[in-house]
């Protein structure tokens, strides 16, 4: 089985004042489709650093990034805005759902800026069952398990297509 996600020596270094941080030093992972992964260490060691790499945010000073085939660094700003938007979903630690909006409403968000009509949205968002509950409509009205719930299936939406 040949990964999904492909790192290869990511190295990440900022300049701050005098100071040099090597985020990421030589970092690589094979993640296969499917598969579960945890990133983990102390405060400073890189996590966020790492996670911006794999959801596209940010580019590695070297090393190689391959995500579902594509080589990440060879994609412009365009093509690669292009590339998080279609393959890409985010769950945010606070989820960022919009607290004006209803569940149905945030879970179709990620179809908006892909362009997908109304009715195509609504019918997709439906498909995913934490956006078609209809007890509690907006996210402020939820516990975190089910604004949670909710995050995933928006980030996950894309899959449905």
């Amino acid at each position: 089985m040949s990964a999904l996600i492909a790192c290869r020596d990511l190295v990440r270094v900022y300049t701050m004042g005098d100071q040099t941080v090597r985020a990421l030093d030589g970092v690589s992972v094979d993640i296969a489709a499917g598969e579960y992964v945890a990133v983990t260490g102390a405060s400073g060691s890189g996590k966020s650093t790492f996670m911006n790499m794999l959801g596209a945010l940010d580019r590695p000073d070297s090393g190689s990034l391959h995500i579902a085939g594509e080589d990440l660094l060879a994609l412009d700003a365009d093509r690669l805005a292009a590339f998080r938007n279609r393959t890409i979903g985010f769950v945010f630690q606070q989820f960022n759902l919009l607290s004006r909006t209803s569940a149905l409403e945030n879970a179709a968000l990620p179809l908006v800026y892909a362009g997908v009509p109304a009715a195509e949205r609504r019918k997709r968002a439906m498909g995913r069952p934490a956006a078609a509950r209809g007890d509690c409509p907006r996210p402020r009205q939820r516990s975190e398990n089910p604004a949670g719930r909710r995050a995933h299936g928006r980030a996950r939406l894309a899959d449905l297509g």
